[in-house]
C-alpha cells in the first residue's frame, strides 16, 4: 500500500476549511512507526523525555523550571530567589491552609491551598514532592514522577 500524501504539504497547498489548519503549537499527529526506536527513543521504543530548562524574570526576581529523568523517574524542579522558608515552616508547607510566617507578614496573597494540592496530584500518581531552602535566599521543589513501562 502506498503511502498517502498530505496535501497540507505541497508546496501552494492553501487549506479549504478553517478547521483544517494547524497553528504553531498543534503537532502533526504521529504514526505508528514514528513513536518507537529512533535517536529519540530507547531500546524498547520509548520515546526519551528531552531536557530542558525554563528561567522567568519577574520584578521581583527569577523563577526556573527544570525537566529531567533518570532510568525510573522524571524529575521537575522549580527554584526562586524569593523570600525563602524557615526550617519549621518547611516542615508545614505541604499542609493544607498553612501559610509562612515570612508571606503574611509581607502581605503576599494566597490561601494555603496550592501545595497541598501539588501533594496530592503527586502522590496519586505514586511520586513524591520535596522543598529545600534557605530563609532569604530562595527555594526550590523537586518533583520526582515514575515513568511508565
Amino acid at each position: 500500500m502506498r503511502p498517502r500524501r498530505d496535501p497540507a504539504l505541497q508546496p501552494g497547498h492553501r487549506p479549504a476549511a478553517r478547521a483544517e489548519r494547524r497553528h504553531h503549537h498543534q503537532r502533526p499527529r504521529q504514526r505508528r512507526g514514528d513513536r518507537q526506536g529512533g535517536p529519540a527513543g530507547d531500546r524498547a521504543g520509548h520515546r526519551q523525555p528531552a531536557r530542558q530548562r525554563h528561567q522567568v524574570l519577574t520584578a521581583r526576581g527569577s523563577v526556573s523550571l527544570s525537566v529531567d529523568h533518570d532510568e525510573t523517574h522524571a524529575v521537575v524542579r522549580v527554584a526562586d530567589d524569593g523570600i525563602g522558608l524557615s526550617a519549621e515552616d518547611q516542615r508545614q508547607v505541604f499542609d493544607r491552609f498553612f501559610r509562612a510566617r515570612n508571606s503574611t507578614e509581607l502581605a503576599i496573597p494566597g490561601m494555603g491551598l496550592g501545595l497541598a494540592i501539588v501533594r496530592a496530584v503527586v502522590h496519586a500518581h505514586q511520586g513524591t514532592v520535596q522543598v529545600s531552602s534557605v530563609l532569604g535566599e530562595g527555594s526550590t521543589f523537586t518533583v520526582r514522577l515514575p515513568l511508565v513501562s
